[in-house]
């Protein structure tokens, strides 16, 4: 599975990502299509109050390591801004299949994470939203809006 530690790199790194699924495109429709799955995070506890720097950095991966390990291997993975992270899934084009994702991602950041040393309550309101190639849209701007719109 594959991820980048900062938001700038993780972005362009997904852009990337699927413009090389998109180069494929027919291969991709072969094989099922595939899903992108933004994760936006909000919380009403500690781990969404962090005051910056190395302590916001270790609750993003202590979020990011709950959300991988939910995650096949072929799965792309990585953060898409301060507050979303991005999963690519491919070879799925039906919405129950993703929603089951979902759900287990959802699960995943319920659970307490240990943060700075402190076990935390799951207390993150992750709102998810999606879309499916080719379906929802057959550009990055068309899938990242139709998931975004999701939310």
């Amino acid at each position: 599975m594959k991820d980048v530690a900062s938001s700038q790199a993780s972005r362009q790194s997904l852009i990337e990502h699927l413009e090389s699924r998109l180069a494929n495109s027919e291969i991709e429709r072969a094989l099922g299509g595939f899903a992108l799955v933004l994760i936006e995070l909000y919380g009403d506890g500690e781990t969404s109050r962090e005051p910056g720097g190395a302590e916001k950095a270790e609750t993003l991966a202590t979020i990011s390591t709950q959300l991988r390990g939910t995650l096949r291997d072929s799965d792309f993975f990585a953060q898409y801004d301060e507050r979303t992270f991005a999963a690519v899934i491919p070879q799925f084009s039906d919405r129950a299949t993703v929603e089951r994702i979902i759900q287990k991602l959802s699960i995943a950041l319920s659970r307490p994470m240990t943060i700075h040393g402190r076990q935390q309550a799951g207390d993150l309101s992750p709102k998810f939203g999606f879309s499916l190639f080719p379906s929802d849209g057959t550009t990055i701007e068309a899938l990242i809006a139709h998931a975004e719109k999701a939310f």
